[in-house]
């Protein structure tokens, strides 16, 4: 928004106030409110929020602003205008990446998506311990909310042992296989093996990858 009100005032004296405003897509009360200085808090708030809009796009790319505002009021604790979101989504241009064709499912969601309920080796069965593991994300907040982690654990069904986990400052699949080795090593210590074991997880394309 700074460098556009920037273009604006370096330009208008060539190709006049409302042209410039008309194709850099302001209005005339951004203009002059920019002018008085009264806008400078403002950006600056929507500058914080662009970064927890931000960090749910890159969770959830696929959230357009209806359910990227429920996310901000779980993350922030306080409702945020849906207005504002949108504002700022069409202010900053983060609308754009988000509406790029879905890619082509991988060979292993294809097999896994054929496979259906079968896909799930939990479902209806026991387990004893050491032979099934559960593992999700979990976002960890920190730093009066202005910083965030992603915690990946896995989880024995049977005890509820925390076998391997990881932290990273994102979730990604380097981030799950660390967890995945860690469980490895730790139970390379108690003289077991991954083989046969099972690893509970969702569908999701850190998981699905073919590493």
């Amino acid at each position: 928004m700074t460098a556009k009100v920037a273009l604006v005032a370096s330009h208008r004296e060539e190709y006049g106030l409302n042209a410039c405003l008309r194709a850099l897509g302001l209005s005339k009360s951004v203009w002059y409110g920019r002018q008085r200085g009264i806008w400078k808090e403002r950006e600056a708030a929507d500058l914080r929020m662009k970064d927890w809009i931000l960090s749910v796009i890159e969770d959830h790319p696929g959230y357009g602003y209806r359910r990227i505002c429920p996310e901000l009021l779980e993350r922030l604790g306080a409702p945020v205008n849906h207005k504002r979101v949108r504002r700022i989504l069409r202010w900053y241009e983060l609308g754009l990446p988000r509406c790029l064709p879905a890619s082509t499912p991988s060979r292993v969601q294809r097999v896994i998506a054929e496979a259906g309920d079968s896909a799930d080796l939990t479902k209806g069965r026991s387990f004893a311990p050491m032979k099934a593991f559960s593992t999700d994300f979990t976002e960890l907040v920190y730093a009066g909310g202005e910083r965030k982690a992603s915690l990946m654990a896995l989880v024995d069904i049977a005890s509820r042992w925390a076998g391997g986990w990881s932290i990273a400052s994102r979730r990604n699949r380097e981030n799950a296989l660390d967890a995945l080795g860690h469980l490895r090593e730790r139970m390379g210590e108690r003289n077991r093996s991954l083989a046969g074991v099972v690893i509970h997880h969702d569908r999701d394309s850190v998981y699905t990858s073919h590493d």
